[in-house]
């Protein structure tokens, strides 16, 4: 859940975990964990994967050597 700070303490904004990680902006840099943490620009977003009914699934490009990928949302 995603909250908002005021001065009656958090509120709920309405916003679940999943939901807001199945709609990451255009723009947004992954960093990946391991691996030499590498780093991806999301530059589309492909929508939730049919397959398993949830994630959804970006194309990014890679900042380090320009290839372009996808990734998926869990």
């Amino acid at each position: 859940m995603i909250y908002s700070l005021g001065k009656s303490g958090l509120t709920p904004i309405g916003v679940s975990a999943n939901n807001a990680k199945n709609s990451l902006p255009i723009g947004t840099v992954l960093i990946l964990n391991g691996y030499s943490n590498p780093k991806f620009l999301i530059v589309r977003n492909l929508g939730i994967d049919e397959k398993y009914g949830y994630g959804a699934r970006y194309k990014t490009v890679s900042l380090e050597d320009g290839r372009f990928r996808q990734h998926e949302a869990y």
